[in-house]
């Protein structure tokens, strides 16, 4: 699971929008970076 959340570039309080994968597992559809990130 980290791996998969390193892939992403995911950090503490990124929003993501999580969709049904099948029967158990979440699929991770889209990552929204714009609230969370300082701007340079």
């Amino acid at each position: 699971m980290l791996d998969f959340i390193a892939q992403l570039d995911l950090h503490e309080n990124d929003l993501v929008t999580v969709e049904k994968g099948g029967e158990i597992i979440p699929k991770i559809t889209a990552v929204d970076f714009s609230g969370t990130r300082c701007q340079q």
